[in-house]
Protein backbone atom coordinates (compact mmCIF):
# COMPACT_ATOMS: atom_id res chain seq x y z
CA UNK A 1 0.00 0.00 0.00
CA UNK A 2 1.23 3.41 -0.89
CA UNK A 3 0.36 6.86 0.26
CA UNK A 4 -2.93 8.22 -1.11
CA UNK A 5 -2.59 10.87 -3.82
CA UNK A 6 -4.95 12.96 -5.85
CA UNK A 7 -5.09 11.37 -9.30
CA UNK A 8 -6.62 14.38 -11.04
CA UNK A 9 -5.65 17.44 -8.96
CA UNK A 10 -7.82 19.81 -11.00
CA UNK A 11 -11.06 21.72 -10.64
CA UNK A 12 -14.09 20.18 -12.29
CA UNK A 13 -16.03 16.94 -12.58
CA UNK A 14 -13.93 13.78 -12.15
CA UNK A 15 -16.04 10.86 -10.98
CA UNK A 16 -17.12 7.22 -11.34
CA UNK A 17 -13.74 5.48 -11.00
CA UNK A 18 -12.93 1.84 -11.76
CA UNK A 19 -9.64 -0.05 -11.80
CA UNK A 20 -8.02 -1.79 -14.74
CA UNK A 21 -7.86 -5.57 -14.43
CA UNK A 22 -4.10 -5.41 -13.73
CA UNK A 23 -4.63 -2.63 -11.12
CA UNK A 24 -2.07 -0.43 -12.89
CA UNK A 25 -4.59 2.19 -13.99
CA UNK A 26 -7.78 3.95 -13.03
CA UNK A 27 -10.60 4.74 -15.46
CA UNK A 28 -12.84 7.70 -14.68
CA UNK A 29 -15.35 10.11 -16.20
CA UNK A 30 -14.15 13.67 -16.59
CA UNK A 31 -15.68 16.87 -17.95
CA UNK A 32 -12.98 19.21 -19.24
CA UNK A 33 -12.87 22.59 -21.02
CA UNK A 34 -14.94 21.30 -23.94
CA UNK A 35 -17.85 20.51 -21.52
CA UNK A 36 -17.86 16.93 -22.85
CA UNK A 37 -18.10 13.95 -20.45
CA UNK A 38 -15.55 11.40 -21.62
CA UNK A 39 -13.60 8.47 -20.21
CA UNK A 40 -9.98 8.99 -19.13
CA UNK A 41 -7.31 6.61 -17.89
CA UNK A 42 -4.83 7.51 -15.14
CA UNK A 43 -1.69 5.31 -15.12
CA UNK A 44 -0.31 4.82 -11.61
CA UNK A 45 3.24 4.11 -12.81
CA UNK A 46 3.97 7.29 -14.72
CA UNK A 47 1.11 9.49 -13.49
CA UNK A 48 -0.04 10.15 -17.06
CA UNK A 49 -3.71 10.79 -17.90
CA UNK A 50 -5.05 9.80 -21.33
CA UNK A 51 -8.42 10.60 -22.90
CA UNK A 52 -10.03 7.37 -24.11
CA UNK A 53 -13.33 8.51 -25.64
CA UNK A 54 -13.90 11.40 -28.03
CA UNK A 55 -17.54 11.12 -29.08
CA UNK A 56 -19.07 14.63 -28.88
CA UNK A 57 -21.89 15.42 -28.60
CA UNK A 58 -22.43 12.10 -26.81
CA UNK A 59 -21.08 11.49 -23.31
CA UNK A 60 -19.70 8.43 -21.54
CA UNK A 61 -19.80 7.44 -17.89
CA UNK A 62 -18.94 4.51 -15.60
CA UNK A 63 -16.21 2.78 -17.65
CA UNK A 64 -15.33 -0.81 -16.77
CA UNK A 65 -13.26 -3.45 -18.53
CA UNK A 66 -15.32 -6.16 -20.22
CA UNK A 67 -14.17 -9.40 -18.54
CA UNK A 68 -11.81 -11.51 -20.64
CA UNK A 69 -11.04 -8.61 -23.01
CA UNK A 70 -9.29 -5.25 -23.16
CA UNK A 71 -12.51 -3.57 -24.36
CA UNK A 72 -14.37 -1.05 -22.23
CA UNK A 73 -18.05 -1.00 -21.36
CA UNK A 74 -19.55 2.44 -20.73
CA UNK A 75 -22.90 4.07 -20.13
CA UNK A 76 -23.33 6.37 -23.10
CA UNK A 77 -25.73 9.29 -23.16
CA UNK A 78 -26.71 9.35 -26.82
CA UNK A 79 -27.67 12.36 -28.94
CA UNK A 80 -31.36 11.92 -28.05
CA UNK A 81 -30.41 11.59 -24.31
CA UNK A 82 -31.04 7.83 -24.23
CA UNK A 83 -28.69 6.11 -21.75
CA UNK A 84 -27.55 2.63 -22.77
CA UNK A 85 -24.69 0.23 -22.14
CA UNK A 86 -22.10 0.30 -24.93
CA UNK A 87 -18.93 -1.68 -25.67
CA UNK A 88 -15.92 0.23 -27.01
CA UNK A 89 -13.34 -2.10 -28.63
CA UNK A 90 -9.76 -1.71 -27.45
CA UNK A 91 -8.61 -0.86 -31.00
CA UNK A 92 -11.06 2.08 -31.10
CA UNK A 93 -10.11 3.58 -27.74
CA UNK A 94 -8.67 7.07 -28.08
CA UNK A 95 -9.80 7.54 -31.68
CA UNK A 96 -12.11 10.48 -32.33
CA UNK A 97 -15.63 9.38 -33.18
CA UNK A 98 -15.02 5.68 -32.39
CA UNK A 99 -18.38 4.54 -31.10
CA UNK A 100 -18.40 0.79 -30.56
CA UNK A 101 -21.66 -1.14 -30.28
CA UNK A 102 -24.71 -1.14 -28.03
CA UNK A 103 -24.63 -4.19 -25.76
CA UNK A 104 -28.27 -4.17 -24.65
CA UNK A 105 -30.36 -2.21 -27.15
CA UNK A 106 -33.67 -2.51 -25.28
CA UNK A 107 -32.39 -1.82 -21.76
CA UNK A 108 -32.76 1.90 -21.17
CA UNK A 109 -32.22 4.21 -19.45
CA UNK A 110 -29.30 2.31 -18.00
CA UNK A 111 -27.52 3.68 -14.97
CA UNK A 112 -24.72 1.92 -13.15
CA UNK A 113 -23.62 -1.60 -14.08
CA UNK A 114 -21.25 -4.39 -13.08
CA UNK A 115 -20.25 -7.57 -14.88
CA UNK A 116 -20.83 -10.76 -12.92
CA UNK A 117 -18.93 -12.83 -15.52
CA UNK A 118 -17.83 -12.49 -19.15
CA UNK A 119 -21.44 -12.40 -20.47
CA UNK A 120 -23.68 -11.38 -17.61
CA UNK A 121 -24.14 -7.83 -16.39
CA UNK A 122 -26.16 -6.42 -13.50
CA UNK A 123 -27.66 -3.01 -14.31
CA UNK A 124 -29.53 -0.36 -12.42
CA UNK A 125 -32.26 0.73 -14.83
CA UNK A 126 -33.69 4.17 -14.22
CA UNK A 127 -37.32 5.03 -14.67
CA UNK A 128 -40.54 4.50 -12.82
CA UNK A 129 -40.15 2.15 -11.22
CA UNK A 130 -36.37 1.88 -11.20
CA UNK A 131 -35.11 -1.70 -11.19
CA UNK A 132 -32.04 -3.87 -10.81
CA UNK A 133 -31.74 -6.27 -13.74
CA UNK A 134 -29.48 -9.12 -14.84
CA UNK A 135 -28.86 -9.36 -18.57
CA UNK A 136 -26.96 -11.64 -20.96
CA UNK A 137 -24.88 -9.51 -23.33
Amino acid sequence: MGRPRNATARAGYDNQPSFSLDSRALFFTSVRDDAQADIYRFDFGDGRTTRLTVTAPQSEYSAAVVPGTTDLAVIRVERDTTQRLWRVPANAIGKAGAMGTVLLAHVKPAGYFAFTDARTVALFVLGSPASLQLADT
